[in-house]
């Protein structure tokens, strides 16, 4: 987590309460379309699982600007058909991408940390999710990922965002 002394607009402090809340919420829904994949799942602190590995690309899970490049990268990956990770530099331009239009909310300033971290978390448990999914589709089920990709495109377009229009480039 980020130290408080070196904290920006876009870090927040975890509370673990709201976190196992973000989880319960979010697989609640997604057990609906997947039961057994959110059974599988809902004992683990799915958060926690993927805090050293972003981490490892330079990335926090108690900052929103992280979460939103890690949401951008999953699904935009998801879409496209990518099967290797993002470089660092492309980690690096997709976060300046995503740093700037997190820091142009007109409310961020005044957000607060619940409020921060309860978008964080969604955009992560939903990238985490989808990812899963797609993974899973690929191993037991190829003929349904197609519909599964559309899927993940859908939402995205839903929340206003049409990955079909981004170009993940050499820089982001």
């Amino acid at each position: 987590t980020t130290p408080a002394a070196e904290k920006g607009p876009l870090d927040f402090t975890v509370s673990t309460e709201l976190r196992a809340q973000n989880q319960q919420k979010m697989l609640a829904g997604f057990g609906t379309l997947y039961p057994d994949l959110a059974t599988d799942l809902e004992d683990q602190d799915i958060i926690g699982m993927v805090a050293e590995p972003l981490a490892g690309a330079g990335m926090k899970v108690d900052n929103l600007g992280d979460a939103f490049t890690a949401w951008l990268l999953t699904n935009h990956g998801i879409v496209k058909g990518y099967d290797t990770d993002a470089t660092p530099a492309q980690v690096e331009g997709t976060k300046k991408l995503a740093y700037e239009a997190m820091l142009a909310l007109p409310d961020i300033q005044t957000m607060t940390d619940a409020d921060k971290q309860g978008i964080a978390e969604a955009l992560l448990l939903q990238a985490i999710i989808n990812q899963v999914m797609i993974d899973a589709r690929k191993e037991h089920n190829p003929d349904s990922l197609p519909a599964a990709v559309e899927e993940v495109r859908n939402s995205a377009k839903q929340s206003g965002i049409d990955l079909d229009k981004f170009v993940l480039t050499q820089n982001g």
